[in-house]
């Protein structure tokens, strides 16, 4: 047999087989093929520890996103205290700058978009 491949046999517990035999009548397949199916269904699923670097990755980018959305906020109190105090010209635009880079800095995070088109989006929309 020039191309076979290997054959993979193993031995189970009574209720481990059991249970292989049940999985295998609620999938419609015979006992083999849900074997095998689930061996490679397991040797091709994220280990554990992918698993915890993605969380880890998803905690950290929802602490991003929150420490700026608390900074955007605070920028927009600013500015609206500044509105009613009747801020001048100056303060108004370093406000607009501070809020700007707030902005550049969530689409950077959460939008997934590189710095320079971060930037280019503040720039066209925010302070041109």
């Amino acid at each position: 047999m020039p191309n076979a491949t290997p054959q993979v046999q193993f031995r189970l517990p009574p209720a481990t087989a059991e249970r292989l035999r049940q999985e295998a009548a609620r999938r419609g397949l015979k006992v083999g093929e849900c074997a095998r199916n689930m061996v490679l269904a397991a040797l091709d699923a994220p280990t554990q520890q992918d698993l915890l670097t993605a969380l880890l990755e998803l905690k950290q980018g929802v602490f991003n996103i929150s420490r700026l959305a608390i900074q955007s906020t605070t920028a927009l109190d600013q500015a609206q205290a500044l509105a009613r105090q009747g801020a001048t010209a100056a303060q108004l635009e370093t406000l607009r700058n501070a809020l700007a880079r707030g902005i550049r800095a969530v689409l950077i995070e959460c939008g997934n978009l590189e710095p320079n088109e971060a930037e280019a989006w503040v720039n066209e929309r925010m302070l041109s």
